[in-house]
């Protein structure tokens, strides 16, 4: 919860919904991060979200504002299974995040 609330909260509000005080001058609306198992078959989508917070996989639907926290948040690392059994080294914090976004789902 702090990692969200001093890295996220100005743009996702601060139950993620994507109502933050900088919301509305951003060109592309924040996404409500509280539906994205909702949006994913009611699958919580772990290893897209770190890979959206790292930087290393952004789409159209990214701005420029998203900023890449990967490096922000670099520090230890956990040995996470990224997919295909391929086990990847990601920041521990970047993982915590995602677990804490994980339990914003449907609120």
């Amino acid at each position: 919860k702090r990692l969200f609330s001093e890295n996220c909260v100005t743009c996702h509000g601060t139950k993620g919904q994507g109502d933050g005080t900088f919301a509305n001058s951003l060109m592309i609306p924040p996404a409500d991060l509280t539906a994205l198992s909702a949006n994913n078959d009611g699958v919580f989508p772990r290893n897209r979200v770190i890979s959206a917070m790292d930087g290393y996989a952004r789409g159209k639907h990214f701005s420029g504002a998203m900023p890449e926290f990967g490096r922000k948040l670099a520090g230890s690392d956990v040995l996470i299974e990224s997919g295909d059994g391929v086990v990847t080294p990601t920041p521990r914090a970047l993982v915590t995040l995602a677990e804490y976004l994980e339990s914003l789902q449907g609120t």
